[in-house]
């Protein structure tokens, strides 16, 4: 089964939550304009530069931001649709504290989630990945508008959050751009 739509320069590549290639889909062009319909199904995983030579059905994508997305994409599983959410996001270079990438999510209004690290062990007293999850679905639950505000945009920041839950940050999002000067 899915977990995720991998977007790679040119297409999309399917992989399941072990970051196992799949051959439902296998390669789609990005070209014919269907992201926006495929993305409203599977969770779009964005920031991998570059395919594997070899992404045989069945075999593994060996590449951490591959693997971490679609853990993420596997927590999140049908929770994904309900809380409206449009893509994952990996940063372009690794946290030099960790030697790991960090990852946001983005809500299909524009908020953002930034999770952080993904880690088997994170360090002592930080959330893992599923408490972080489970953070977002009690957050969510019996809102009308998910994650994001009525009135806008909003970034949940969930890199601080520790093994209890709490530490999270929450804040509007300025829709205005800031003023240029000249």
């Amino acid at each position: 089964r899915p977990a995720c739509m991998v977007l790679v320069p040119g297409g999309l590549v399917f992989v399941d939550g072990g970051a196992i290639f799949l051959p439902e889909g296998g390669f789609i062009s990005t070209d014919d304009g269907h992201l926006d319909e495929l993305a409203l199904m599977f969770p779009l995983l964005v920031g991998v530069d570059r395919m594997p030579n070899a992404c045989l059905a069945g075999t593994e994508w060996r590449d951490i931001r591959v693997q971490d997305g679609a853990r993420i994409a596997s927590e999140l599983g049908a929770k994904w649709l309900e809380m409206r959410l449009k893509k994952i996001i990996v940063s372009d270079a690794p946290e030099p504290s960790s030697d790991r990438h960090t990852y946001h999510l983005v809500t299909n209004r524009g908020s953002i989630i930034q999770l952080g690290t993904v880690q088997e062990n994170p360090p002592d007293g930080m959330a893992d990945l599923e408490t972080k999850i489970q953070y977002l679905i009690k957050f969510a639950e019996g809102r009308e508008d998910q994650l994001d505000r009525m009135d806008g945009q909003q970034e949940i920041d969930l890199r601080r959050l520790d093994s209890e839950g709490e530490g999270a940050v929450i804040r509007p999002i300025d829709p205005t751009p800031p003023p240029t000067y000249h």
